[in-house]
């Protein structure tokens, strides 16, 4: 069975966006902790392969991808397991 190079692009955004989905809602709980080494490998992860899907051209995958390396950043600053946020948390007063 052969797909489409439109049909890949539909299914590779998807998955990226389903990932989206369980990464916002880690992002959300207030409650959530996810080793900090852990996000940021995963976002790293994320950013080179965005990079390769603009290489190839493939616009809807390298969007999915490179907003879940967004939201992982975002898991990485503001729900560490060692209770130490970065960035303004620990610079200003921020009630």
């Amino acid at each position: 069975m052969v797909i489409s190079a439109a049909t890949a692009e539909l299914l590779v955004f998807s998955g990226g966006v389903i990932l989206e989905v369980f990464a916002v809602t880690t992002l959300l709980d207030d409650t959530a902790q996810v080793p900090r080494i852990q996000s940021i490998m995963f976002a790293i992860a994320l950013s080179i392969v965005a990079v390769g899907y603009w290489v190839l051209g493939l616009m809807l995958p390298f969007l999915s991808v490179a907003i879940g390396s967004v939201i992982w950043t975002l898991v990485a600053i503001y729900r560490p397991t060692d209770g130490k946020y970065l960035g303004l948390q620990n610079i200003l007063p921020i009630e």
